[in-house]
Order: C-alpha cells, then structure tokens, then sequence
C-alpha cells in the first residue's frame, strides 16, 4: 500500500470511529427487572413400570443434588403416572406422601394413623455427600424399600443421574446407598435407562 493510501485509509477510520460514539450519552448500570428466566432444570427420577426401571423427569428445588432428587423419588409417582402403572418399590412408611402404613400391612378398607415415632421418622430428611465421581446416600427411618435389585436401581439410578447433573460429566457415577437399618447398596448409573 501506498504512503497517501494509507493516510486516508487511517483518517477514514478514525473519522468513523469519532462519529460512532457521536450523540450517544454513556449510562449506568439499568434496572431492567429480574434475571432471566427460562426452561426449568429437570431431574430423571425412576420408577417401576411393568416390572421395568423407567426414568420420569420432574422439576426438583436443587437440581443436581442427589439428596434432593431422591426426596422427589419418595413421594411415588404422580396420579397421571399411577394411571399409566408406574409404581415405586421405595418410598416413606408414613407422614406427608406416605405410600406405605407404619408398619408396612393394612386391611382391606382400614384407615392408618401413624405413631408419634413414625411421623417423626418421616421428617428426617435423606443426607448424600458427594466426592469426585462418588456419591453417598443415607435413609432415614421411615423409608421403605423393597429387598430386590429393582429397588436399588431405582436409589442408584435417581442418585446418580441427580449427581452426575451437578458434574456435568457422562462419566459413571459410583453410588453407595445405607438404609437405616445399615443395608447397603452400591452400583454405578452407567446402565440406568434414559429419560
């Protein structure tokens, strides 16, 4: 390029840049309202469906927090759910979305009032603790569970798929599981169906 050539390519824009800003006030910071809002996080919480695991996704309070998600998964299947024969082989014996009486057995036609210890049961909350691709879960008393490996895989599926949000990360989730009365569980989320 020539010397006047680019003179003026020099003084084109610096003459666009001087008028650019021209007759524009610089501002504050502008109140605009709220933060963004938009589609809502969900969670794969799962179930049983003819003798199968099947993921359902539900809007949870603190998606990614497998001690969150695992609440969700106690409070059973909704009622257009319960329609299409999801059921739940976990969940609370007794108190606010009880599936199950105190004792686990009922009559036919009989009206179940919890105990004192069951209600109380049914208000401690599940505790999961996470470290790198592991995650540990611990149910209270007053949670049910099935003795079978669909019931594990339903906890280890909804924990860890739960967790592995929070990772964002498609590598395995290794998940531990101790009922109150010390059983223990663990498996990975590697095989656990999509939602």
């Amino acid at each position: 390029m020539t010397r006047p050539l680019c003179r003026a390519a020099l003084l084109i824009v610096g003459a666009a840049l001087a008028l650019s800003g021209c007759g524009i006030p610089s501002t504050g910071v502008v109140e605009a309202g709220g933060p963004a809002s938009g589609i809502t996080a969900t969670t794969p919480l799962y179930f049983v469906q003819d003798g199968a695991l099947v993921a359902i996704r539900r809007a949870v309070p603190e998606a990614g927090d497998a001690a969150a998600a695992i609440e969700e998964m106690l409070q059973g299947p909704d009622v257009v759910e319960r329609s299409r024969g999801v059921t739940t082989r976990v969940a609370r014996t007794s108190g606010p979305g009880s599936l199950f009486p105190a004792d686990g057995t009922v009559e036919p036609g009989a009206t179940v009032f919890p105990s004192a210890a069951a209600t109380e049961a049914a208000a401690e909350p599940v505790r999961a603790t996470a470290e790198g691709d592991r995650v540990s879960v611990v149910l209270p008393r007053g949670v049910k569970a099935e003795r079978s490996a669909l019931a594990e895989r339903q906890l280890i599926c909804t924990a860890g798929r739960a967790y592995r949000m929070a990772l964002r990360d498609t590598a395995p989730v290794t998940v531990t599981v101790t009922a109150a009365d010390g059983a223990r569980a663990e498996g990975t989320d590697e095989d656990c169906p999509d939602p």
